[in-house]
């Protein structure tokens, strides 16, 4: 009786008649399906990979799995491999060899081998080349197929055995994640199909590499699962921001965090942690945590090479945005560096404008009025637009306020006492716009033009500001401790008061205030590993006592 033959015989060649009498020759062996001899290229490969896995080489193997399309083009032995992939015919006759050489000691691995040959048996030239019409076509089936190679990468990353996979896992998030850019932006796909594609199989990835081994992390040289933990958590980190479906973000963070990971190198490569503390402060700035942010974008800054002007420009903006927020402004000296000639007639008019109190040239500072409307552009593609605005507008009070009290009391008072209706006034004159600035229809408001879309007025109406919103603000800086004082209402009249304290400064450091708020690391996760789970979140719940 002939074997049994392939999967597309129209391809079948001289080497699928191979006896039965070989296979029945061992009678005590289990049977196996009748297979082809093993093409040449694909025997020393998987040769290879049997090395790596018994000499615990993990490097090797994933020279033996590369990603990158240039190599799999162009460099040993991956066209040879991809040739004999597409004589094979189809995924059934792959599998069939790959079980032939492998056994069934590791299934899962098997199947990932069979998945990585069919992926590399789509990789064709003409992607690069672009030679043929058919390349987008020819590009979607590879990245399909690469898809899928994932998917079976995790099932043997999820193996006892698989931590040796870890170094694999890395670079073919990267390359993945590099690759799905690409395609989405060949095929000019507005809703980023290829990118949505590539989230759950590498978040699944790094949830494999976070339940791992509970070995700890002790030496860059260990082969664990949880070594790759923060590369994957950068390529998710990178993909969600690209979506701009960014709520999973904090808690990934929150994840690599907890894993009591040493976060500095050797234990993890510079480019590496510079991108994760990148991606971790751009969460905090937006979740208004300014302390942690100017923190975690300073280590990125520190830790970003020089030569990367680029890239340390990228870190420096968000940078310098949470520091002014966070009290500590820059000084001009840093505006002379290579990667910041141009961002000082940006920051440094804020700086100028937060500290006088100026509503006006914070508006201008920030382009929503003034000759320098780019500004507004340049804010509102770097995302900074709306925390700027939201947080600037309680320090401009707070600054506000100092400025009158350092005109209007002296010393030798022995109360020191500002007047709502004075701050009242300052903000109604402060916030008036200017001749140039207002249109050509006449207006009825005595003191300016209101404009209802604009963010200082802050009723829905466009109404002017009164003195009970100015009293909720100034209540407002009290109750965050950015002023010691009370307010105090006379009695049977309209007017009140704002008594500052006597004892100390009665505007302290803004840094040091919000850095006294900060929680002590690791309290949260404590509180939450007592109760013996992670999973219940009482949000906006607050503890006894405060």
């Amino acid at each position: 009786m002939p074997p049994a033959p392939r999967r597309g015989g129209s391809r079948t060649s001289s080497r699928s008649n191979t006896p039965l009498s070989r296979t029945n020759s061992r009678s005590s062996a289990p049977a196996r399906r009748p297979t082809s001899s093993t093409p040449p290229v694909i025997l020393a490969w998987t040769s290879a990979i049997k090395q790596a896995l018994s000499q615990k080489r993990p490097r090797l193997l994933h020279d033996l799995l590369t990603l990158k399309l240039v190599q799999l083009v162009s460099k040993k032995p991956y066209p040879a491999l991809r040739k004999e992939a597409r004589e094979l015919g189809d995924r059934f006759a792959i599998e069939t060899v790959i079980d032939q050489e492998m056994g069934d000691d590791w299934k899962s691995l098997n199947s990932m081998l069979v998945a990585y040959l069919w992926f590399l048996e789509s990789a064709d030239p003409n992607m690069i080349m672009r030679k043929r019409p058919s390349y987008k076509e020819e590009t979607m089936t590879y990245f399909s197929r690469m898809v899928e190679y994932l998917k079976a990468f995790n099932s043997a990353f999820n193996h006892p055995d698989g931590a040796i996979l870890s170094f694999t896992a890395t670079l073919m998030a990267k390359w993945a994640c590099l690759t799905a850019v690409a395609v989405d932006q060949l095929l000019g796909d507005p809703h980023m199909k290829a990118s949505k594609d590539l989230v759950n199989p590498l978040l699944r990835t790094f949830n494999i590499a976070l339940s791992g081994e509970r070995t700890p992390y002790t030496s860059p040289n260990q082969t664990l699962k949880k070594a790759a933990l923060v590369d994957l958590g950068n390529c998710l980190f990178r993909l969600y921001y690209k979506l701009n479906e960014t709520s999973m973000i904090p808690t990934l963070q929150d994840h690599i965090t907890a894993g009591q990971l040493p976060l500095s190198y050797p234990y993890f490569r510079n480019p590496t942690l510079c991108t994760f503390f990148y991606y971790r402060g751009i969460s905090l700035l937006r979740s208004c945590a300014f302390i942690s942010a100017h923190q975690a974008l300073q280590d990125a800054y520190s830790i970003c090479h020089p030569g990367y002007i680029s890239h340390r420009r990228k870190i420096l903006i968000p940078l310098l945005a949470s520091s002014i927020l966070s009290g500590l402004f820059p000084r001009p000296e840093l505006f002379n560096r290579p990667e910041s000639p141009d961002l000082a007639e940006l920051f440094l008019p804020l700086c100028y404008a937060i500290q006088k109190g100026d509503f006006r040239a914070f508006r201008h500072a920030m382009g929503i009025e003034g000759p320098a409307r780019w500004k507004y552009t340049w804010w509102e593609e770097n995302r900074l637009l709306h925390i700027l605005e939201g947080r600037a507008n309680i320090l401009l009070w707070r600054s506000l306020i100092r400025k009158i009290w350092l005109l209007t009391c002296s010393p030798q008072q022995k109360q020191q006492i500002v007047r709502i209706d004075d701050i009242l006034a300052c903000a109604v004159a402060l916030h008036r716009k200017e001749p140039h600035d207002i249109g050509p229809a006449p207006s009825s408001d005595p003191h300016g033009v209101a404009d209802p879309a604009s963010w200082w007025f802050q009723d829905s109406g466009g109404l002017r500001l009164d003195r009970i919103q100015v009293e909720g603000i100034v209540l407002s800086l009290v109750d965050q401790k950015l002023i010691r004082g009370y307010m105090l209402r006379q009695s049977g009249g309209q007017s009140t008061w704002l008594v500052l304290s006597k004892t100390g400064n009665p505007f302290p450091s803004l840094y040091q205030t919000l850095l006294a708020r900060q929680p002590v690391p690791g309290a949260s996760a404590s509180r939450q590993l007592a109760g013996g789970g992670r999973v219940v979140r009482m949000n906006g719940v607050k503890e006894i006592g405060q």
